[in-house]
């Protein structure tokens, strides 16, 4: 909580990049290590996502992988554990701003680091969130996806069919290469 105090804006954020990196990793582990006490708490995950939602603009290599790490495993957490509802009610909360941020950074309005592969991607958190049924992500991707060229827009949305991962990331790929 006092993090998120002080880390309110994209300046502040720009200032301490280290905090802001080491901040999400260790949120990433938590993650991994105990989930339950981590994602119980409605309000603190909000402000996690809030703050992370400010850290994905953020232009600094090691900060902006943290925050993508973060998402990932707490994106992937939700797609393996259903059965944690303020996880998924957090969920549906930030879905509509993470999915709109995400599809930005694929189209280079916001700095993109890592897109594929690896922890912390954005085709990762893109393929959990496909796998959470409860989510809108159609909703969520049409008008996110309408700057992008219409040409490109369909092979990214039927990549959320696929149960290939490689397929999924190479997809999200050739959408970032077009944009």
């Amino acid at each position: 909580q006092i993090a998120f105090s002080v880390l309110t804006s994209l300046e502040v954020l720009t200032q301490h990049p280290d905090v802001v990196e080491e901040l999400f990793y260790l949120g990433g582990r938590m993650l991994n290590y105990c989930p339950e006490p981590f994602v119980s708490d409605e309000s603190l995950l909000l402000a996690w996502f809030q703050c992370a939602m400010i850290g994905m603009q953020l232009d600094h290599r090691n900060a902006n992988r943290g925050t993508y790490n973060f998402l990932e495993h707490v994106v992937a957490c939700a797609s393996k554990r259903p059965d944690i509802p303020p996880l998924q009610r957090t969920l549906q909360q930030v879905g509509a701003t993470l999915t709109q941020n995400l599809v930005h950074a694929l189209m280079g309005v916001f700095p993109a680091y890592c897109i594929r592969g690896g922890s912390g991607s954005i085709s990762g958190i893109l393929f959990h969130l496909g796998r959470i049924p409860a989510l809108p992500l159609d909703q969520w991707m049409v008008p996110a996806l309408s700057p992008a060229p219409e040409r490109v827009r369909g092979d990214l949305i039927t990549a959320f069919s696929t149960n290939d991962r490689n397929d999924f990331d190479a997809r999200v790929h050739r959408f970032f290469v077009a944009c």
